[in-house]
């Protein structure tokens, strides 16, 4: 039985797109909020119907053990802004291959980690030398 409780309540979560041992796509998707809550599918489609229902399972048994349903996290805690203390020749490396791409560094440098954090990035220039890749917003 699912609960229209559950399913008002948006979790966020983090879909990434992985190759199995066959070589074939498949998406994963984990609920950082409900430790353990994870779904895996062949398609995007399915994960999103699959991940729905382990969110409703997971609020499910954390209420048949009597725990604590935890809130959704939000966004309210990250500024966005962050110091990063690098060596001198990454910084001038990064610079350049900013320049390269047309971009500023503080862009260039978004893009790079959103790329090294499964991100695809959609308004910010990729790193030279990297390859982009459609997938969800």
């Amino acid at each position: 039985m699912r609960s229209e409780e559950a399913r008002t309540i948006r979790y966020p979560f983090i879909v990434r797109q992985v190759v199995n041992d066959q070589g074939k796509p498949e998406w994963e998707a984990e609920v950082p909020d409900l430790p353990g809550c994870a779904a895996g599918a062949d398609t995007f489609d399915q994960l999103a119907a699959l991940l729905g229902d382990a969110i409703d399972d997971w609020i499910q048994a954390a209420r048949e053990m009597g725990q604590d349903i935890p809130l959704p996290s939000d966004d309210e805690d990250y500024s966005g802004r962050v110091t990063v203390r690098m060596p001198r020749y990454l910084h001038r490396r990064l610079t350049q291959l900013a320049k390269l791409n047309d971009t500023s560094l503080n862009l260039f440098i978004v893009a790079a980690l959103a790329l090294k954090a499964g991100e695809v990035p959609t308004t910010l220039s990729a790193p030279a030398g990297t390859r982009s890749q459609s997938g969800p917003a």
